[in-house]
C-alpha cells in the first residue's frame, strides 16, 4: 500500500556526504509487498506532519488505483470474458445463423478468463524481468518503447489486396494464382527479412519450421507454412464476403526475442529492410480478448516476376510464446465448446474463423473499455462517468465473488486497498476530492529506486536525526541496495505476515512470497556490515486472523509438514493461542535461525496503517543503549 518514487540523486549526494556521527542511517528492507513504504510515510506523519499540498500529491494516485483495481477485478472475476462471451454468440447467429446455446455461452468464461490471466501474468513477469514497471497514479513507470508503436495504415486501397491480379478477387482463378505466388513469396519473406531461408513447418517430413539464431538481430524464427486452401477459403467467405485478395496472411513468419529492447529493435532493422509497410498493429498496447500479445506486420515484398505480394510477420516476446502452452489448454476447450454449436458440415472453416475473430476482438463491453482507457490519466476529469462505471462493476456478482474468493484473490497484487478505496468511492471521485491521511497510506505504487526522509526522533537522551530509506523489493530492484547497505547501522526487515500462501509479483520458484523474504534475509545478512544491527518487522498483523480462516497455514504444500511440527510443539500444554499467534511465531523462528542472536535488537508485530505502531518502532530505534553507540556500533 505504500507509495515512493525512485531518487538516485539522494543516493548521490548520500555517498558525498560524510556519515555524520550524530545521523543514524536506518533502512527499510524487505521484497516486494511487504509494507515499507507505508510504514515510512507513517514515519513522515508522525515525526514531522503532513499538510494539506502533500496529501493533494495523492490524489492522482489513490484515483489511479480505484480503476486499476476494477480493471484488475473485472479481468480475474470473468467479466471482461462474459462479455466477449456475448459477442461470440451474437457473431454465430449473425454471420453463421448457428444459435449458441446460453450453458455454453456461459462456458466459454473460464476458459477466456484463464487465458488471459495466463498471458498477462507472462507480460508482467517479462516487464519485471526487464526493469520496467507498470504507470500508476502520478508514477509515469517506465514502460518499453515498443508499446510506444501506434497501429498505423501506410499503402492505399490497392495495396490492402494480398496481390495485384487482373482477376476478380472473389474468383477461383484469383484463389489459385494467389496461392501459387504466395509458395514463391515464403522463401522470398524469409530471405529479405532474415536473410537467410530454411525448411517450413512439415508433419510428413518432420521438419518443424524453426530456426534459432537465424542471423544477429533475431533470437528464433518460425516458419509455420502457407495458410491452407481451407483456411483461406473458409477466411474469405466467412470474414471477407469472398473476397480472397483481403487474405493477406497466407505467406506468414514469426520472429521471437529475448526482451522488449531486442524486439523493439527488430521493428527498426524491418522498416530499414523491407520499404513497404502496409500495416502495424501493436497488440501489446491493445491486446487480444484472450489476451494475447504481439506486433504484426504487414508488409510487401516483390516477387522475381515483379508481382507485390502482401505477406504477414509476427513479433513476440519469448515469455509471451512461453506462456502459450498453459494458454492453449484453454484454447482447446473453446473450441470444444464451438464445435459442439456449429453443424458438421460447417465446422471445417466455421470453427478456425470464430476463433482468429475471438483472438483478434477488440469490442470490449463498455464499461470495461472505459475502464481501460482512462486507468492510467493523471489528469481524471470525468468523476460523473468515472462514478457510473464502478457502481455498475460494483454490482455484478461475479464481481462481488471474485473479490470475496480468497484462492482468486491471492493471484492478483492490487487488492488489499481496493474496497477500502470502493467504500469511498463517491468522495474519491468527486471534483472537490482532497484525500485524507488514511486515503493516502491506502495508495500504492511498487517502488523503485530508493528514497529517504530525515527525522528528529524524540528519545530519553534528547533528539536524535534519523535518516530513514525506503528500498524497492522485487528481484530486480535489490542489486540497488548495495548503494547503501555499507553505511546502514540499523536494519529494518519488514516481513508480511499474510505471505505464506502469496505468488511472486516476478514469479520463480517456488513461487512463494515467504519463502523468498526468508532467502532475501539470509542474504541480507551475510552482506550487512558486522556492525549493523537488525529489527525484524513483522507486518498485516491486522489481516491475518481472516487470512488464516479462509487458507490456514498448514493448508500450503510449501510449508505443511514443517508448520505442523512447529504447531504441535509450540501449543502443546499451552492455552489461549490462537491459530495467528501460531503462524506469526512460526515465521519468527524462522527469521530468527537466520541471524546471530545478538545482530537482533528488535521485534514488532505491527498494523502498517497504525501511525502509534510505527512511531514506537523509530523510537526504540532512536533510544538503543548508549553503549552501542559508545562501541561505535549505532
Amino acid at each position: 500500500m505504500g507509495c515512493c518514487c525512485s531518487s538516485d540523486n539522494q543516493i548521490d549526494d548520500f555517498k558525498t556526504k560524510d556519515t555524520e556521527k550524530d545521523v543514524l542511517n536506518v533502512a527499510l528492507f524487505g521484497t516486494g509487498y511487504q509494507g515499507k513504504s507505508t510504514f515510512l510515510k507513517q514515519a513522515s506523519i508522525a515525526f514531522r506532519g503532513w499538510n494539506s499540498r502533500e496529501l493533494s500529491y495523492h490524489k492522482e494516485r489513490i484515483q489511479s488505483n480505484l480503476l486499476q483495481g476494477a480493471v484488475v477485478l473485472l479481468d480475474f472475476s470473468g467479466v471482461r470474458a462474459w462479455s466477449q462471451s456475448n459477442f461470440v454468440q451474437k457473431l454465430l447467429q449473425d454471420r453463421f445463423q448457428v444459435k449458441m446455446s446460453q450453458e455454453d455461452a456461459m462456458a466459454l468464461i473460464e476458459p477466456m478468463s484463464a487465458s488471459v490471466r495466463a498471458y498477462l501474468a507472462a507480460f508482467d513477469q517479462a516487464l519485471l524481468k526487464e526493469g520496467y514497471r507498470r504507470p500508476l497514479g502520478d508514477d509515469p513507470g517506465k514502460m518499453p518503447r515498443v508499446l510506444e508503436q501506434k497501429f498505423s495504415l501506410v499503402a492505399g486501397d490497392d495495396a490492402l489486396q494480398v496481390c495485384k491480379l487482373a482477376r476478380d478477387p472473389k474468383s477461383e482463378d484469383f484463389l489459385e494464382e494467389a496461392l501459387g505466388l504466395a509458395r514463391m513469396a515464403q522463401d522470398e519473406l524469409k530471405v529479405k527479412v532474415i536473410g537467410v531461408s530454411w525448411p517450413s513447418r512439415d508433419r510428413e517430413t518432420g521438419d518443424t519450421g524453426v530456426k534459432a539464431n537465424p542471423c544477429p538481430w533475431v533470437d528464433e524464427a518460425f516458419d509455420p507454412g502457407l495458410k491452407t486452401k481451407e483456411r483461406v477459403v473458409a477466411k474469405a467467405v466467412y470474414k471477407y464476403d469472398g473476397n480472397f485478395g483481403r487474405v493477406r496472411d497466407i505467406s506468414r513468419l514469426a520472429l521471437q526475442f529475448e526482451s522488449f529492447e531486442r524486439l523493439a529493435g527488430a521493428l527498426e532493422t524491418i522498416r530499414e529492410k523491407v520499404p513497404v509497410l502496409i500495416e502495424i498493429e501493436n497488440r501489446f498496447a491493445n491486446p487480444t480478448v484472450l489476451g494475447w500479445r504481439d506486433i504484426t506486420i504487414l508488409l510487401e515484398i516483390t516477387l522475381s516476376d515483379g508481382v507485390r505480394h502482401i505477406c504477414e510477420v509476427q513479433l513476440h516476446h519469448k515469455n509471451m510464446s512461453d506462456a502459450r502452452k498453459e494458454a492453449h489448454k484453454h484454447y482447446r476447450t473453446i473450441r470444444e465448446i464451438l464445435q459442439r454449436n456449429v453443424p458438421a458440415k460447417q465446422q471445417s472453416g466455421v470453427v478456425e474463423v470464430i476463433l482468429g475473430q475471438i483472438q483478434d476482438s477488440k469490442e470490449w463491453w463498455g464499461p470495461l473499455a472505459w475502464l481501460h482507457e482512462h486507468k492510467n490519466d493523471y489528469e481524471f476529469n470525468d468523476h460523473k462517468k468515472g462514478l457510473e462505471v464502478l457502481n455498475e462493476v460494483w454490482a455484478i456478482d461475479a464481481v462481488q465473488n471474485a473479490f470475496k474468493d480468497y484462492e482468486q484473490r491471492r493471484e492478483v497484487m492490487e487488492m488489499d486497498s481496493f474496497e477500502y478505496f470502493m467504500s469511498r468511492r463517491e468522495k474519491i471521485l468527486s471534483r472537490d476530492y482532497q484525500p485524507t491521511k488514511q486515503d493516502a497510506l491506502q495508495s500504492y505504487t511498487r517502488t523503485t529506486g530508493m528514497y529517504n526522509e530525515e527525522f528528529e526522533i524524540p528519545t530519553d537522551y534528547g533528539r536524535r536525526s534519523m535518516r530513514l530509506w525506503d528500498t524497492g523489493g522485487q528481484r530486480s530492484e535489490r542489486k540497488k541496495w548495495v548503494h547503501i547497505i555499507k553505511e546502514v547501522q540499523v536494519v529494518l526487515f519488514v516481513a508480511n505476515v499474510t505471505d505464506y500462501d502469496m505468488p511472486l509479483f516476478e514469479g520463480g520458484e517456488p513461487n512463494n512470497r515467504l519463502y523468498d523474504s526468508l532467502k532475501c534475509f539470509e542474504q541480507l545478512v551475510e552482506k550487512l556490515e558486522e556492525k549493523a544491527k537488525i529489527v525484524l518487522v513483522f507486518t498485516h498483523i491486522d489481516m491475518l486472523p481472516e487470512k488464516e480462516k479462509q487458507i490456514p497455514m498448514q493448508n500450503v504444500d510449501l510449508w505443511r509438514e514443517e508448520f505442523s511440527t512447529f504447531s504441535n510443539a509450540i501449543t502443546s500444554g499451552s492455552e489461549g493461542r490462537t491459530p495467528a499467534d501460531v503462524i506469526i511465531d512460526f515465521m519468527e523462528s524462522k527469521y530468527l535461525e537466520k541471524a546471530a542472536p545478538e545482530k537482533i535488537v528488535g521485534k514488532f508485530r505491527i498494523n502498517t496503517l497504525e501511525t502509534d505502531d510505527v512511531e514506537k518502532i523509530l523510537k526504540h530505534v532512536a533510544s538503543l543503549p548508549l553503549d552501542l553507540a559508545e562501541a561505535g556500533l549505532i
